[in-house]
């Protein structure tokens, strides 16, 4: 489980996150092969949860537009916070591909990165990041999942990682 940046009031009172404008974006959230794994460890079908290596969403009149199967449009809650896949645990961070780079990114359209982007706070949580991600551990997953190496026009890279 990834350490969280954005602390979890926040992102409650947020509804922006896990809503789409169109049902196929490179903002929905990608399931690593290990996810899909976790997902029918609890009971949970890939067929239900996604399509192809991405979590399904489903269109909500009342808001419109798309959202993740898993969230509680009514409370804002993930019916699997406990269990979320990677890129879900990442978020407001990316992995964003630039050509044949790939970059530890940020979206700086979150409420909770904006005003914290130059705070201490924010310096050592992409260090306490990008040390994880450059483990070699995890860089074998990225070798093994390049579907999470996404291109996000409006991402700010924060430090380039090695594959």
């Amino acid at each position: 489980m990834i350490k969280q940046f954005v602390h979890q009031k926040s992102c409650l009172a947020c509804y922006g996150c896990c809503r789409f404008a169109q049902p196929d974006t490179v903002w929905s959230p990608c399931l690593l092969r290990e996810d899909t794994q976790q997902l029918a460890a609890h009971r949970i079908l890939p067929s239900v949860a996604a399509v192809g290596h991405k979590l399904k969403v489903a269109y909500d009149k009342q808001q419109g537009v798309f959202i993740c199967h898993f969230l509680n449009p009514v409370n804002n809650r993930c019916g699997i916070y406990a269990f979320r896949p990677f890129d879900c645990q990442l978020y407001p961070f990316l992995l964003n591909r630039r050509g044949r780079k790939i970059f530890l990114a940020v979206d700086p359209q979150c409420p909770g990165v904006g005003k914290q982007m130059k705070s201490m706070q924010f310096k050592r949580y992409i260090r306490y990041l990008t040390g994880l991600l450059r483990s070699p551990a995890f860089l074998e997953t990225l070798r093994h999942n390049p579907q999470v190496m996404q291109t996000y026009a409006e991402a700010v890279d924060l430090a380039e990682l090695q594959l």
